[in-house]
């Protein structure tokens, strides 16, 4: 399960997570932090939890969260084996 948290500019915006779709399986599968504000939005900065159930959308050694400021790939394959996950972090400008 993948769980992400953070803070919402408007109160009625629309936070989800949307796997990208692939061929074959990728090393880290992308899933998508996605905001989506009506026309008319209610300024407000929010908490926001939302979730995702990864059967499916692991890739051969983890999941890639892609926000609209920051990447973070977090290892998979070893939790799988017993190692603990390892994270790292994509410091690429958007």
């Amino acid at each position: 399960m993948l769980v992400v948290a953070g803070e919402k500019l408007f109160a009625n915006t629309q936070v989800s997570l949307n796997p990208r779709h692939y061929v074959q399986k990728p090393e880290y599968w992308g899933i998508e932090v996605v905001g989506c504000t009506p026309a008319i939005g209610q300024p407000a900065i929010v908490p926001y939890v939302v979730e995702l159930d990864l059967t499916g959308h692991v890739g051969t050694r983890g999941i890639e969260v892609i926000g609209a400021n920051h990447t973070e790939r977090i290892e998979l394959a070893a939790a799988a084996e017993g190692t603990p996950p390892e994270t790292a972090v994509d410091e690429t400008p958007a």
